[in-house]
């Protein structure tokens, strides 16, 4: 291996004043220079590759319904103009800026309405939405209610399990932004209703204790949440969801 040579030069750098230097046929450089350009080249990769992490979360960590749900923008929401579609569309929009701009601000979303009206569709859109253009970037996450529970549930009778209650609270607690969706249909799958009942508001008044930044998707109509859960737990979910609820029932079912 041959040693590479270096030579001090008598041209100086004329931002730090020292000596260039040069090594072989190149042309003369200052080291320190060179050393502030890789130390920025660093800083930036370092950045962008937090950036990615954080970003990746809401892939990573979320449990959808179906994958495709991913894709799920406001570019492919089919609204006609002046239709109520569209006027759920802009509000969606402009509250996900609202969260977007400062995840500093707490409030809570509420999207309700029957089955097939796109609820799930805006939900994913506003977190996609934070999630590509945040800067500096806020951790997402989408977590439909039913696959959460199914998933708590194995972990009771496997130790090795990933979704166990005291993961899922801590998980759905420390992102930046939270959707819950379909919430109330946690409750179909209940064997029995009185113990899973008060298990499931346990486990969403431990979140919504916390998590201060919900967007929740819902079949439900406010009379029926409000029977479903108790007061306290109701209180939680529309914390700070003045002006931010939006009533989709009227819009046709989308999957037909």
């Amino acid at each position: 291996m041959v040693a590479i040579k270096t030579i001090k030069t008598d041209e100086k750098c004329p931002i730090h004043h020292v000596n260039l230097v040069k090594i072989g046929n190149c042309d003369p450089f200052c080291t320190l220079c060179t050393r502030e350009e890789v130390n920025q080249e660093k800083k930036q990769l370092d950045i962008a590759n937090t950036m990615n992490i954080v970003r990746g979360n809401l892939r990573r960590n979320s449990l959808v319904d179906d994958p495709s749900e991913f894709s799920h923008t406001f570019d492919n929401f089919k609204a006609p103009e002046g239709s109520k579609e569209a006027q759920m569309k802009a509000l969606a929009r402009s509250i996900a800026g609202e969260y977007f701009k400062d995840k500093t601000t707490k409030f809570n979303t509420l999207m309700y309405g029957t089955p097939g009206e796109g609820k799930t569709h805006l939900a994913m859109a506003m977190l996609n939405a934070v999630n590509k253009y945040s800067d500096p970037p806020q951790t997402c996450l989408f977590i439909n209610v039913n696959s959460l529970f199914l998933a708590i549930r194995d972990s009771f009778d496997d130790p090795t399990a990933k979704w166990t209650e005291k993961y899922a609270v801590r998980q759905l607690s420390k992102v930046d932004l939270l959707v819950i969706d379909d919430l109330g249909s946690e409750s179909a799958m209940n064997a029995s209703k009185s113990e899973a009942s008060n298990f499931i508001q346990r486990v969403l008044y431990q979140i919504t204790n916390r998590q201060k930044r919900i967007i929740i998707t819902t079949n439900l109509t406010m009379e029926q949440l409000k029977k479903s859960y108790n007061p306290k737990l109701i209180s939680r979910l529309l914390a700070g969801s003045k002006g931010h609820q939006l009533d989709f029932s009227g819009i046709k079912d989308k999957r037909y």
